[in-house]
């Protein structure tokens, strides 16, 4: 007895001083993405990118079947990467509502400048009725890495009962 008393002292002596009570325990918290890092001649400088507004197409819009709409945003380039026509958006989400376009090149825009992109989209006409409809798109660089904030577009699938006419102005 006295034997197994003293062979657990000696395994609990070992066990705490192999303990450091300096360590802390690792985080919980989910890994940050960092910003994405280019290669090649801009190996060093960091893409990164922010939807300043949404300018056109409210979300919830009424949009019928079939019909083209456009949406546009202010996107500013919060990275140290110069952007360029190699530079693209494209569609990363969205089932029924799609861009007319796979990719829409971006114009030059510097660090810390801002540009409105416009993207036309269709929405299919087997679209439900009173369904939304979201299209998500994300700028891509040259190396094919996607980065920054998401812009969308958010609408309501209508019917003909919905669209209010525009009066005509009447001569006279």
């Amino acid at each position: 007895m006295k034997r197994l008393i003293i062979t657990l002292l000696v395994i609990t002596l070992l066990a705490v001083a192999g303990c450091d009570d300096t360590t802390t325990p690792a985080s919980t918290q989910p890994p940050t993405q960092p910003p994405v890092e280019p290669t090649g001649e801009d190996a060093a400088c960091t893409n990164a990118a922010i939807v300043v507004e949404s300018t056109t197409l409210a979300d919830g819009t009424v949009v019928l079947g079939g019909e083209m709409v456009e949406k546009s945003w202010v996107i500013e380039n919060t990275g140290t990467c110069t952007w360029d026509s190699s530079y693209t958006l494209i569609q990363i989400g969205g089932g029924f509502l799609q861009a007319v376009d796979a990719e829409t090149p971006l114009p030059e825009v510097g660090p810390g400048e801002q540009t409105t992109i416009t993207i036309p989209m269709t929405l299919n006409s087997e679209a439900p009725l009173n369904s939304e409809q979201e299209a998500v798109f994300q700028i891509r660089s040259p190396e094919g890495d996607q980065f920054g904030e998401t812009p969308y577009a958010l609408i309501t699938v209508g019917s003909d009962a919905d669209v209010v006419p525009t009066p005509t102005p009447r001569s006279g």
